[in-house]
């Protein structure tokens, strides 16, 4: 394999690594925005989704914020 083959290669797998993350991102805000404000978000935990052809399933997990955690303890 030539230089300017593997250079191509790096190149390319840089741009798919950066375009898989950009995604991440992207799916990552698109859940939150779903999630009123007054929830304290902190991270998430998992997300995930299925598609058919004419149907999906998607879910998202986040970890309550401190916050949020303490209010649910101290209020119920």
């Amino acid at each position: 394999m030539g230089k300017l083959a593997k250079k191509i290669l790096k190149v390319s797998l840089g741009i798919i690594v950066i375009l898989y993350i950009s995604f991440l991102i992207l799916e990552d805000y698109w859940y939150r925005q779903i999630i009123p404000e007054n929830i304290g978000l902190d991270y998430h935990i998992s997300i995930g989704a299925t598609f058919g052809l004419r149907e999906g399933c998607a879910v998202a997990v986040y970890r309550l914020g401190d916050v949020t955690y303490f209010e649910i303890q101290k209020k119920g």
